[in-house]
């Protein structure tokens, strides 16, 4: 799996999890909680659009993906319909 310590997580980008690829993750948001940096995030998943929302590390956001999101899987993100 390639290293995806080279992307730059920012507010409103896109991010494919490393593991599977059809879990997309929306940054829409940063946050403080103690002090500390938080990243608040919107998922995807496209193949049933089941959606969440949380926080969490650039970090962590770092590790759990493999690349940004191409223009289509963007599309698909918000086309998707919303799951159960």
């Amino acid at each position: 799996m390639p290293n995806p310590d080279h992307l730059e997580i920012r507010v409103g980008g896109y991010y494919v999890c490393a593991k599977g690829g059809s879990l997309i993750r929306h940054i829409y948001d940063v946050t403080q909680v103690d002090g500390h940096e938080l990243l608040c995030w919107e998922s995807n998943l496209l193949i049933n659009g089941a959606r969440d929302r949380m926080i969490c590390s650039a970090r962590h956001l770092q590790r759990w993906s493999s690349r940004e999101a191409t223009a289509e899987e963007v599309e698909r993100f918000w086309s998707a319909p919303k799951g159960e």
